[in-house]
């Protein structure tokens, strides 16, 4: 009979970054490009192991977690919600759906540090089953009696351990599988990423999907780059760890640091501030306002002057034409314009936010390629928006659909 496993957020868990990472469970958390959740159960597949059931007390209602149900492993999930248990022994009792025979239990936020997972349950010592100040580790409920799985551990229990972790994990990840490609001993590299010249990467480096990384910009020693990122040109970064979706704005230089959007926290000082200029680091999928709106709709009003005499002679004749390409985009684009004289859609694509557009900033660079790198793509035009960069997008795009085989691709 193959072994169940238990993985129990208690409420203990989390006392350390209520503040610090507001509405998120500690074991959301991302380790080197994965959440504590998933590390833990990448280890578990490993072990004979027939279904997870996951209890994470710090959230109302279902967990926010994107698992699936654990195909992708070859076993089961499945997320339970309720009150926290006092002891590990105390699980079947509060969830009846959870086998009492042969159960692991992750308790709190604790990895094993071993070579091999089968290392795990080598060295079982027994523990009172009563006893509600167990600290967190791997435990084991067999016959009713609870065991310890006498092994190191990998704790997060503070903003000091749950940063170093992260490092730990990157340069010596034993039976932990870190995500993106390894190409060479240190360096992993997710899809969708451009690089920008004149910049340097030292391993161990971790830099995850759909990412941006701007000219001169340099990633050093122990740095690790989260989902859709965005770094702008010659900023520098050492030992720190960017998460998902957040911009980091040019010639900065971040050391020590954890940034979530606009939030930078300083490991060291064990301090937090919220920067409000979005030059310096925001949420990359936040969008703003501003007077370069002023300069696209002059443009737009351009556009729709000089193309009008070419749509209302070729209109007729769309059914003949519709299939050259140039012709299409005519046909396509030009209601469009009107649509962004009345403020319902954007000359340029700026972001994600924007639905309903005529040009793309990443359209006409083979080099963006993957949706959501382009999307990322259509951040860094926003940040660096201008008159002459508009007026670029505007003139080759339109180049593009007239002459589509002569340079650039889809």
């Amino acid at each position: 009979m193959s072994m169940n496993a238990c993985l129990h957020i208690g409420p203990r868990s989390g006392e350390w970054c209520k503040e610090l990472f507001p509405r998120r469970s500690p074991g959301e958390l991302r380790l080197a490009g994965k959440s504590f959740i998933r590390h833990a159960v990448d280890f578990l597949s490993q072990l004979d192991i027939g279904e997870i059931f996951m209890l994470d007390c710090l959230f109302r209602g279902s967990p926010p977690h994107t698992l699936g149900e654990g195909e992708y492993w070859s076993l089961h999930l499945n997320f339970l919600t309720g009150d926290p248990a006092a002891t590990p022994a105390e699980l079947p009792d509060r969830h009846p759906e959870i086998p009492r025979d042969e159960l692991l239990v992750f308790w709190g936020t604790a990895l094993p540090d071993v070579e091999k997972p089968a290392d795990l349950l080598r060295d079982l010592q027994p523990v009172d089953a009563a006893d509600a100040e167990l600290p967190d580790g791997v435990y084991l409920l067999r016959g009713g009696k609870l065991y310890r799985c006498a092994v190191p551990l990998l704790r997060i229990d503070s903003l000091q351990s749950y940063f170093d972790l992260n490092f730990r994990l990157l340069e010596k990840p034993g039976p932990y599988i870190l995500p993106g490609y390894n190409s060479e001993p240190g360096l992993h590299l997710g899809q969708n990423i451009t690089i920008m010249p004149g910049g340097e990467i030292r391993q161990p480096v971790l830099v995850q999907d759909n990412c941006l990384l701007g000219l001169g910009v340099h990633l050093l020693e122990d740095t690790i780059v989260g989902n859709e990122v965005l770094i702008d040109d010659h900023t520098r970064v050492r030992r720190s760890v960017i998460l998902d979706h957040t911009y980091i704005g040019r010639n900065m230089y971040l050391e020590n640091k954890i940034v979530a959007g606009k939030r930078v926290i300083d490991v060291a000082a064990g301090s937090w501030v919220d920067l409000e200029d979005g030059a310096l680091t925001r949420d990359s999928r936040v969008d703003r306002l501003s007077s370069y709106r002023v300069v696209e709709y002059l443009l737009t009003a351009l556009l729709a002057i000089i193309d009008l005499p070419g749509y209302l002679i070729f209109r007729p004749f769309k059914r003949w034409l519709n299939r050259k390409p140039f012709f299409q985009f005519m046909f396509r684009a030009y209601p469009k314009y009107w649509r962004v004289l009345e403020g319902r859609a954007r000359l340029v694509r700026c972001h994600a936010n924007d639905p309903d557009y005529v040009f793309r900033f990443a359209d006409f660079y083979p080099l963006y390629k993957g949706e959501e790198v382009r999307e990322v793509a259509d951040d860094y035009f926003f940040t660096h928006r201008s008159l002459k960069k508009m007026v670029n997008v505007v003139l080759l795009s339109r180049w593009k659909y007239l002459f589509p085989r002569g340079g650039t691709e889809e």
